[in-house]
C-alpha cells in the first residue's frame, strides 16, 4: 500500500507550508454531516480536490479512513469564495461509507492486524512468530517515515491548497504497532524485550528527530516491571537492551535512573 501508485499520487500533492488557506472566507464556512454510520472506507482526494478547484474552495476533513462515524457526525468542513453555490452531494459521494474496516488507505489497520497476529501467538505459545512480528512493525515504520510525510495540506494544479486532512504523526503509528502488543505481552518479559531490542534497531535506523518520542515509549514499556517479580537473566537482557537504545538515543543518565531502580527491588 505505501508503495503503491495511490499513496505516491497522494505524496505529490502534499505541502508543508499552508501557503493561502482562503481564511477571510473561514467566517463563513459551513459543515457537512454523514447520513449514515460506519467506517470510512475510502476517500476519493484527487476528485475531492478537482471538484474544490472548481466550486474555489478549502475542505477540511472532519473524519479519516478507518474512523468509525454515526449518523449525523460530521464529515467535513468547507470554505471559500465559491462555498454558497457548492452542491454538497458531490462531495459526500466521494467519501465511502462502509460496514467493515478496509486496508486500501488505513494504514493503522494494517498495523492493527500485525499486532493482532503477536498477540494471538503470545496466547498460543509462539513466541518466535510474536518475536518476529514485532521486528516486521519496526521495519514497517521505518518505511513509513522514510516514505510518507505525513502533511495535512494537499494541492491542485496551481498549488493552491484546497484539501486539509487529519493527520496521525509518527508517534501515533508507532502506539498503533507496538502499545497493544506491550499491552498484552503483561509479565512476558522476553517479549517486552525484544520490543526494546526492535525499538533498540528502529532508532538506529531512523532520522534523529523521532528519538526522543522512541526512548519515551521504551521507558513508558518498563515501567511497571520495578515492582515485579523477573528473573535475573531476563532482567540482565532487558537492561542491557534499554543501555543500547540510551546510548542511542542521548538517555543514558535516564537509564542509570532506570537500572538503579532496577537493582533496589531486586534486593
Amino acid at each position: 500500500m505505501i508503495d503503491g501508485a495511490f499513496s505516491q499520487e497522494l505524496e505529490e500533492l502534499r505541502r508543508d507550508q499552508p501557503g493561502d488557506l482562503l481564511d477571510k472566507d473561514y467566517p463563513k464556512s459551513k459543515t457537512v454531516k454523514s447520513s449514515n454510520s460506519g467506517y470510512i472506507q475510502l476517500i476519493l482526494f484527487k476528485d475531492l480536490i478537482k471538484e474544490a478547484e472548481k466550486d474555489n474552495i478549502v475542505i477540511k476533513m472532519e473524519v479519516r479512513v478507518g474512523s468509525f462515524i454515526l449518523n449525523g457526525n460530521q464529515l467535513f468542513t468547507y470554505w471559500g469564495p465559491g462555498a454558497n453555490n457548492v452542491d454538497e452531494s458531490k462531495y459526500v459521494q466521494l467519501i465511502r461509507i462502509g460496514r467493515k474496516e478496509t486496508e486500501i488507505q488505513d494504514l493503522k489497520f494494517g498495523l492493527n492486524k500485525l499486532g493482532e497476529i503477536a498477540i494471538k501467538a503470545m496466547g498460543n505459545d509462539d513466541p518466535k512468530t510474536a518475536s518476529n512480528t514485532i521486528f516486521q512493525v519496526t521495519d514497517l515504520l521505518l518505511t513509513l517515515e522514510e516514505k510518507m510525510t505525513f502533511s495535512p495540506y494537499l494541492v491542485d494544479e496551481n498549488n493552491q491548497v484546497r484539501l486539509i486532512l487529519e493527520v496521525d504523526n509518527f508517534e501515533y503509528h508507532l502506539y498503533q504497532g507496538l502499545g497493544v502488543i506491550r499491552h498484552y505481552a503483561q509479565k512476558n518479559y522476553p517479549i517486552i524485550t525484544d520490543i526494546i531490542a526492535a525499538l533498540t534497531r528502529l532508532a538506529g535506523a531512523i532520522d534523529k528527530k523521532h528519538h526522543n518520542v522512541i526512548w519515551g515509549f521504551a521507558s513508558n514499556t518498563i515501567d511497571h516491571i520495578y515492582t515485579e517479580f523477573i528473573f535475573e537473566i531476563d532482567r540482565q537482557l532487558l537492561l542491557r537492551n534499554l543501555y543500547k537504545l540510551a546510548k542511542i538515543t542521548g538517555n543514558i543518565e535516564n537509564y542509570h535512573y532506570i537500572e538503579q531502580h532496577f537493582k533496589v527491588h531486586a534486593q
